[in-house]
């Protein structure tokens, strides 16, 4: 059972909703919004479940009042990107904000207060989760890719845990793992530029994952 006070805040926004929105309005408001997730989505070559999920999360926020006050393009950026992390296909908030109608902000708070709502407790990708999609991007060789992975192996749970995105630790094993087969082939700054970071943040990185690296090596 819900809170009182939850159950009354949920009673004034459905009443709000439904005054303010004819059926066709609210019809053709679902239908622009299951229209987003599925154009940001297969721009971001995610599958039809992951989609679908998305669309699920949307209707059930639709029904809750969490939309109410924010733009459909952020409520569909948002429920995408819960669902890419559910389906263990994560995609970074720079990612959704680049194929999305709207900024990275405004998606980050929607995606907070979705969470908010229904509980969530969603982990973060791991770095690892990463490496595959980065690496072939960036046309790195199997060998290179590899490498990166064993590079994270060789990391302590306390730095992986240190803070640091999962997105900048992977960029770093990653120029860290195509230096240490042969290359350079890319610089920091090309890696920087796939992963949505700053170069100057894998020029401090890489070296740390190197000295975990070479203790076990």
């Amino acid at each position: 059972m819900l809170p009182a006070q939850k159950r009354r805040r949920m009673h004034r926004l459905r009443t709000w909703n439904h005054r303010s929105q004819t059926p066709d309005s609210k019809a053709k408001y679902r239908k622009q919004a299951l229209g987003e997730i599925d154009r940001m989505g297969s721009a971001l070559g995610l599958p039809k479940d992951v989609r679908e999920t998305a669309s699920d999360i949307f209707r059930q926020s639709h029904q809750t009042g969490i939309v109410v006050g924010r733009s459909i393009e952020a409520v569909a950026a948002a429920g995408l990107h819960i669902a890419a992390a559910i389906a263990s296909l994560h995609r970074t908030l720079d990612e959704i904000a680049h194929v999305a109608r709207v900024e990275r902000t405004p998606i980050a708070r929607t995606k907070r207060a979705i969470n908010a709502e229904f509980n969530l407790a969603l982990e973060p990708g791991q770095p690892s989760t990463f490496l595959e999609r980065f690496g072939s991007e960036l046309e790195l060789q199997e060998k290179s890719i590899q490498k990166a992975r064993k590079i994270l192996d060789s990391a302590s749970d306390e730095y992986l845990g240190s803070g640091a995105s999962p997105v900048t630790i992977a960029a770093s094993a990653l120029y860290l793992g195509d230096r240490l087969t042969g290359g350079p082939s890319v610089t920091q700054k090309e890696v920087g530029d796939c992963c949505d970071i700053y170069d100057r943040v894998i020029q401090d990185h890489y070296p740390i994952l190197e000295e975990f690296y070479k203790e076990v090596c």
